[in-house]
């Protein structure tokens, strides 16, 4: 039976002009993406100089008027102590909160006034980038990994990120951290990526899903082990802050009060077409669920292992919380491995495309909600059809060439 081609059109061109940047298939999905991603940062950068500050703030959330906001309002949080969850209301762990509080023993409860009170946030922030730096251009070796890492730190997301000074930053580096060591041979490399993971985790709690490749694998052990240390991260700094019941219980509270915030300016948008609120987050909960159900399969059973990466990233950007032009980053691992692993062909062009664009394409504030949204739904849409076509398939007894 002749084996069937998918991908054409559109995913056609973008293949081919990936093949034509090496004569190695793999080094031409890096050198794309670092391409586009340099072209991207370029354009964003001559539009900021020929057209103004406007312009190069049109980006950033409310127009960057509150610099690095997500560091130093956390660092003034931090320094409440236990009211930082009573009465601050905030939702991260007690590790992220111990690494504020060490922070405001510097700065004190100060929002970033003056050029001393940046030199700890920048000398952190450049280490993180630098250490992030060295682990991309180890994983895709010799000189195309080098530009790589740099068109990632140049990337719309990273500078988003930069300039809200949020923690996700030094999460991301524990995440890659875990998924450059996933299949390591040598035993150390592979303990330090599960605690590398288990700090991200007693981070930000959703890395934890991140752990799925390990399950898929059986590598029970390992999750054992992955659960200890994210336990031990959270357990040790709960009790500077109260102790361990005290804030899982505001972490709860708090988690559940903003989430009904989220939900409140969806149900506003939809109760103009007449749907009661209620309806609304009954929606809201089962379509999340459902989503979760898809990317669970997906994540498990879901072909190469870039992809059960790529597909929990995708359902972390559907909850409203996470959803963010910089968190767009979450899908960097699972690029990483695809460059790892994989040569960009006409099968997984349009999928390559989905999860490179918000790398290079600068849109302003008002732009981005809507494209990433469009951009995490084609995401979805090409899951399902691959799941359907492999279940059709299956039913044929041939095997899927389906490559997304």
């Amino acid at each position: 039976m002749r084996k069937q081609e998918n991908g054409g059109g559109f995913s056609r061109i973008f293949w081919n002009f990936a093949r034509k940047l090496g004569s190695d298939p793999r080094l031409g999905a890096v050198r794309c993406f670092t391409l586009l991603t340099f072209l991207g940062f370029f354009v964003f950068s001559a539009c900021s100089v020929f057209l103004g500050e406007r312009a190069f703030f049109s980006i950033f959330h409310r127009g960057a008027s509150d610099p690095f906001f997500d560091f130093f309002s956390s660092v003034r949080d931090a320094a409440a102590g236990p009211a930082v969850y009573s009465e601050r209301r905030v939702i991260y762990p007690p590790l992220a909160n111990a690494i504020f509080w060490l922070f405001s023993r510097v700065l004190g409860e100060g929002q970033g006034e003056g050029s001393a009170h940046l030199l700890p946030f920048l000398i952190f922030f450049t280490l993180c980038l630098v250490a992030q730096a060295l682990l991309l251009a180890n994983a895709v070796k010799g000189r195309d990994g080098v530009l790589f890492a740099i068109a990632a730190t140049l990337s719309f997301p990273m500078i988003f990120l930069l300039e809200r000074g949020n923690l996700a930053l030094l999460s991301l580096l524990l995440l890659l951290w875990f998924a450059c060591g996933l299949d390591a041979q040598d035993a150390t490399v592979r303990e330090s990526g599960l605690w590398a993971l288990g700090a991200a985790t007693a981070l930000k709690i959703y890395p934890l899903l991140f752990c799925l490749p390990l399950i898929r694998a059986r590598r029970w052990r390992e999750v054992g082990r992955l659960l200890l240390y994210a336990f031990v991260l959270f357990l040790v700094p709960s009790f500077f802050f109260g102790g361990p019941l005290y804030c899982i219980k505001w972490l709860v509270l708090n988690t559940l009060h903003y989430s009904s915030v989220a939900a409140g300016g969806v149900t506003g948008r939809l109760g103009a077409w007449g749907l009661s609120p209620l309806a609304v987050v009954l929606f809201l909960i089962f379509g999340l669920l459902l989503l979760f159900l898809i990317f669970l399969y997906r994540a498990l059973w879901g072909g190469e292992i870039y992809k059960s990466f790529a597909h929990l990233a995708a359902f972390l950007l559907c909850i409203p919380s996470i959803f963010s032009a910089y968190n767009w980053l979450l899908f960097l691992p699972a690029l990483v491995l695809f460059f790892k692993t994989e040569s960009l062909s006409r099968r997984n062009a349009v999928w390559f495309f989905l999860v490179s664009t918000p790398f290079f394409l600068y849109l302003p504030k008002p732009l981005q909600d809507n494209g990433l949204i469009a951009l995490v739904g084609g995401i979805i849409a090409f899951s399902v059809i691959e799941l359907l076509w492999e279940r059709k398939a299956r039913q044929r007894g041939e095997k899927s060439n389906i490559s997304i």
